[in-house]
């Protein structure tokens, strides 16, 4: 019997030829023929009979013919045996070929992604399915290895010191433009419409009341996709926006589930959004350098004003950087009297002093 169980590259190939000989090894076995004896009477060399019950020899009309005279089986019937194993012998060859074909695909999107991951997230049934099922997934789901290839080249500057897996990073944005694409909102985003939205999105924001819900319900009602991704580990991403042909898209991960956090994000996304339409991917990371450096500064400066216009943002009292609880104590009355989210005020706070030893409650998150 013979077995193609895996190539030298440890490729999984499952599947079976049984040759001609494991039939005739069967039934001496059965009329407790010895193969000494049987190949006597076959007239061969009994090295000979042992390549035929390997495999290793093919049964020929002459050998069939004479299987025929000691075990009762036509000669017909022992050459289509041997046809159709060499028939299975090919199959299974070209599905190796295409295995390893398979395989190697595979391989060009794990130089990009952790393919793995995104068969966990999205389909968990191939995770043990053969090369060529995974293989025709991706292909079906992802842009091709090499226009993944560009963006973790391009988009992304690499340093050592940014803490930032520009391989995970991509797996994160995957993950976000397939989920993104099944969140897509039927109507049509019409810019005219930008700040009305951005109208009616602070309150909810400040409010921080089924804030998920109805950040979602309101953005698509514009024409804005909006749909929350797990974090993937090494990729430090808060938020990720990009055009689905003529709407706008906005992916948060919510990996610290803080309002300030979460508020400051959508903002950011939608700074992008209204101020730099159809450039096509914002990463918004932690300590992460990007080409458009420029376009990020502008998107945040738009998240800082619309979450606290700077007129107001003035007129916060001064405080001793010192005294955490005074500064905490102070910002929540100062916030309460301005309507806004004590969480949000103190979050930008953190950022523009460092000072991050704030005593935390259940309201810090996104309710």
């Amino acid at each position: 019997m013979i077995r193609i169980m895996e190539t030298k590259n440890n490729i999984p190939i499952f599947g079976m030829a049984v040759p001609v000989g494991s039939t005739i090894k069967d039934m001496l076995a059965e009329k407790n023929y010895s193969q000494k004896d049987f190949a006597k009477e076959m007239g061969m060399q009994p090295s000979h009979l042992n390549e035929l019950l390997k495999g290793k020899r093919k049964v020929t009309p002459d050998i069939a013919m004479r299987l025929e005279k000691l075990l009762g089986i036509k000669a017909t019937t022992w050459l289509n045996m041997q046809a159709q194993y060499d028939c299975n012998v090919l199959a299974l060859q070209e599905r190796a070929i295409q295995e390893q074909e398979a395989y190697n695909i595979v391989m060009a999107y794990n130089n990009v992604i952790e393919w793995r991951l995104i068969l966990k997230r999205k389909c968990k049934e191939l995770l043990t399915a053969s090369y060529q099922q995974i293989a025709t997934f991706l292909q079906q789901v992802l842009p091709p290895p090499a226009n993944l290839q560009y963006y973790a080249n391009g988009l992304f500057k690499k340093s050592a010191k940014t803490g930032l897996d520009t391989r995970m990073l991509m797996t994160w944005i995957m993950l976000a433009q397939m989920q993104a694409r099944e969140d897509k909102p039927r109507c049509v985003y019409d810019s005219t419409k930008n700040q009305d939205l951005q109208r009616q999105l602070i309150p909810i924001l400040h409010e921080n009341t089924h804030t998920i819900e109805r950040v979602k319900t309101l953005l698509n009602s514009y024409g804005i996709g909006f749909s929350i991704v797990e974090k993937v580990e090494k990729a430090s991403v808060d938020g990720f926006s990009y055009w689905e042909d003529d709407n706008p898209m906005i992916v948060v991960s919510l990996r610290y589930n803080r309002i300030d956090n979460f508020a400051f994000t959508i903002l950011h996304e939608l700074g992008h959004i209204f101020l730099h339409p159809r450039i096509n991917m914002y990463v918004r990371v932690e300590n992460y350098e990007m080409e458009a450096r420029t376009l990020d500064t502008e998107a945040d400066r738009f998240a800082n004003e619309s979450l606290i216009p700077d007129k107001v943002w003035r007129s916060l009292p001064s405080m001793s950087i010192n005294n955490p609880y005074q500064i905490q104590n102070q910002c929540s009355i100062w916030a309460r009297s301005n309507h806004l989210n004590k969480w949000i005020v103190l979050g930008r706070v953190s950022f523009e002093t460092g000072m991050y030893k704030f005593r935390q409650d259940k309201t810090r998150k996104v309710l």
